[in-house]
């Protein structure tokens, strides 16, 4: 086969991805003819014979590049912008302690 691709020009392992392409519509014709005619791409036909398989998304760490205590500093953050607002507003009455690197905050809400 390896042969067969590199005469036509392909790679041979674009040659192989097609054969599995074609493998795997070849029971559905009306599929193939969208491909071939250009209506549709080879993925779009996969998707809805229901043959396109998604590999898993990586997910980032959130400790990626800044460690845990980066992380932690960033959730501090954005919790003390997210209280600014209802600060300005009269609405809580915050109080920090920081002992020895740890936080606590007490909220106070007016009603």
């Amino acid at each position: 086969m390896t042969a067969l691709w590199e005469e036509l020009g392909l790679n041979p392992r674009s040659g192989r991805r097609y054969l599995q392409h074609y493998e795997e519509l070849k029971d559905r014709p009306d599929l193939c003819e969208e491909v071939e005619a250009g209506a549709k791409t080879i993925a779009q036909a996969r998707r809805e014979a229901g043959t396109l398989t998604t590999k898993p998304r990586k997910k980032t760490s959130l400790f990626h590049g800044k460690g845990a205590m980066g992380f932690l500093e960033e959730v501090k953050a954005y919790a003390l912008k997210q209280l600014e607002h209802y600060e300005e507003q009269g609405i809580l009455s915050p109080k920090y302690d920081d002992n020895d690197g740890q936080v606590s905050l007490i909220l106070t809400i007016k009603l």
